[in-house]
């Protein structure tokens, strides 16, 4: 069993981010999970509901359950597990534009100014007789 595991199950992206950023890895003993926190108000917003509830779901569903967790404050004599967390955020997926607009023109509903009609740019003229003979080459 794995802490990744669970914070990756977690749903809440705060919760995920709170806990994988301020919560550190004291132990795990069987089906119960130790985290530290420097201090009180850290462990407060540790069992907020808003970030307790989706961790113990997250725990019931890898752990079963038997899963419990545990907050403690770390203190100098508190060994913490050194883990290397790796949470995944997943957002939803969203349509590139471009696959979007070929979706509309498909449908009828692009206009015949859209990006996706390419349009040809006039050139602008520069007035080069002020610049140096190597700008000169450079811009021509």
């Amino acid at each position: 069993m794995d802490i990744t595991e669970i914070l990756n199950k977690v749903e809440s992206i705060p919760a995920k981010f709170f806990y994988s950023g301020v919560g550190k890895l004291v132990g795990i003993n069987g089906s119960n999970i130790t985290l530290g926190f420097v201090n009180q108000n850290a462990i407060a917003q540790a069992k907020a509901d808003n970030k307790y509830n989706p961790l113990l779901k997250a725990i019931k569903l890898i752990l079963g359950d038997s899963g419990n967790i545990e907050f403690i404050t770390i203190n100098e004599d508190t060994k913490i597990i050194d883990t290397k967390l790796n949470v995944k955020i997943s957002t939803p997926q969203t349509q590139p534009v471009a696959q979007k607009q070929v979706i509309q023109a498909q449908a009828g509903e692009i206009k015949h100014d859209s990006p996706l009609t390419p349009k040809e740019e006039p050139k602008e003229e520069i007035d080069i007789s002020n610049y140096s003979q190597t700008t000169k080459d450079m811009l021509q």
